[in-house]
């Protein structure tokens, strides 16, 4: 998808994250996995509910960089546009993928406009993704006709990333970038840092930037200094 994307009757700048790809998303723990099995086997409707900083973003967004015909709407910074407008047509791309579901779900011409949607995606064989960070009951108002919808189709519940996980995946994107964490510097960076995957991520784009600089390894001294800790 390009950087201003149609929709409807609006042009909308929707970037997508180039760092957020399905070659560098990290499937660790069984949800995770079996989601990404689930996308590859073109399940029509999934519903994915899990924590802020738990990877959504990155799947979705890697899903729409790697499919044709595939369109990303983060629905958390499109919440204020008219969703007629923002919805519009859309049930012509090949694959949806609504982040943040929960922004919006509580609004009742949102929730009307995408069940709207949902059933022309049904007609025309649309597949779609929906993310979430609250569950999404039967009976959730306002609207219980979708919730009933989403809920008929594939839920996956993504947890927090644990300690162990957090530390695969800071290790796996260093090795990305052609450096190499060992053990001691990674605890290190799991104590002295928010353990995100956004702040890790930021903190491995310094590291990466110092090593280069420096041409040195990355230790906990170096760690230290390239990060102000």
């Amino acid at each position: 998808m390009s950087s201003s994307t149609p929709l409807g009757q609006l042009l909308l700048p929707l970037a997508l994250d180039d760092q957020f790809t399905l070659d560098n998303f990290q499937p660790l723990g069984e949800p995770r996995r079996a989601a990404l099995a689930a996308l590859r086997h073109s399940a029509p409707v999934m519903l994915l509910v899990g924590a802020p900083q738990s990877g959504l973003s990155h799947l979705l967004q890697g899903v729409a960089a790697s499919r044709d015909s595939a369109v990303y709407l983060p629905l958390a910074e499109l919440r204020e546009f008219a969703p007629e407008q923002v919805l519009a047509g859309l049930e012509q791309c090949r694959q949806l993928l609504l982040d943040d579901v929960d922004a919006v779900w509580q609004q009742p011409h949102w929730a009307e406009a995408l069940f709207a949607l949902y059933n022309r995606c049904s007609q025309s064989g649309a597949g779609w993704l929906a993310a979430s960070h609250s569950k999404i009951t039967p009976d959730a108002p306002p609207l219980a006709d979708l919730a009933s919808r989403l809920s008929s189709g594939l839920i996956f519940h993504w947890p927090h990333y644990s300690d162990a996980e957090l530390a695969q995946l800071l290790v796996a994107r260093a090795a990305r970038r052609g450096l190499t964490l060992g053990a001691e510097v990674t605890i290190f960076l799991l104590n002295r840092l928010a353990r995100q995957p956004a702040a890790l991520m930021a903190a491995l784009e310094l590291l990466d930037r110092h090593s280069l600089t420096t041409g040195r390894a990355i230790t906990i001294p170096q760690a230290k200094q390239a990060l102000a800790l």
